[in-house]
């Protein structure tokens, strides 16, 4: 029972809205359908790797047509400060 599910297409339209615009949820347009929706089905799809399988899929076509440049590729990583200023060989002392 209960409502039916909502489109597909139309919520990883709405969840790549977000992603490239970088606007909040609540301010997805209406187009899209219910704000919510399209974040709990993000987080279902990250967690289930639905959304690692999209993305490998994509990456796959594209790179079938030509229209990677696969040199020009680069990874990216995030760094993290320790809380309060604290060093490696403070951590490894407590260890």
């Amino acid at each position: 029972m209960g409502r039916p599910r909502a489109d597909d297409r139309k919520t990883l339209n709405a969840i790549l809205y977000v992603l490239i615009t970088g606007c909040r949820w609540n301010d997805l347009p209406k187009e899209y359908g219910n704000f919510m929706t399209a974040w709990r089905r993000l987080k279902r799809w990250m967690e289930d790797g639905t959304l690692l399988k999209i993305w490998r899929h994509l990456l796959a076509d594209l790179d079938a047509s030509g229209q990677i440049d696969w040199s020009k590729c680069a990874l990216d990583g995030s760094y993290v400060r320790a809380k309060k200023g604290a060093t490696k060989s403070a951590s490894r002392e407590r260890a």
